[in-house]
């Protein structure tokens, strides 16, 4: 899958613009909080703009620049490559990098190097999938167990996690 297969999706499961008093990261359009759209912004030389005037071309040219590209998506088994952006945007890089090193029976260090891309070619893609998405979900639970506030959430999350399940 490319880039382009995988922005239509996300964006979909992202929705548009949301202000959920629960949200720790506030006011969110197609998933970008106000803080990253602001710092992105600023680093095209732009103006401060209200997260709601995001357009879709924008998002999409930040997921690619913030999330797939530091994510090496490109270098993931095809068939993981969707899950693992999804994990980047849901996560952040670092920690879904650290997933698919666990997921791939690796130490987790956040680097995609030697080690981790020789891992991912010796297991199954359907098993390193599997531990994927497992590790995802037990990341939920914990976010659950350690701020119950978060559990407005969960239904989205486990929605979301079953477009990955098949």
């Amino acid at each position: 899958m490319t880039f382009d297969e995988v922005i239509k999706p996300l964006l979909a499961r992202e929705g548009g613009y949301v202000n959920h008093p629960d949200d720790r990261g506030g006011a969110t359009n197609f998933g970008i909080t106000q803080a990253v759209f602001t710092e992105w912004l600023a680093r095209q030389g732009k103006t401060w703009r209200d997260v709601k005037t995001l357009t879709e071309d924008e998002a999409s040219r930040m997921y690619f620049t913030q999330y797939w590209l530091p994510a090496h998506c490109q270098e993931v088994p095809p068939g993981l490559r969707e899950l693992h952006f999804d994990a980047a945007v849901n996560h952040g890089v670092a920690r879904a990098v650290r997933m698919l090193q666990e997921a791939a029976g690796v130490a987790p260090d956040g680097i995609v190097g030697p080690k981790t891309k020789a891992a991912m070619t010796v297991i199954s893609p359907e098993l390193l999938k599997a531990r994927y998405v497992s590790i995802r979900y037990r990341f939920y639970g914990r976010i659950i167990k350690r701020d119950r506030s978060q559990l407005s959430f969960i239904t989205g999350w486990l929605s979301r996690m079953e477009e990955f399940v098949s």
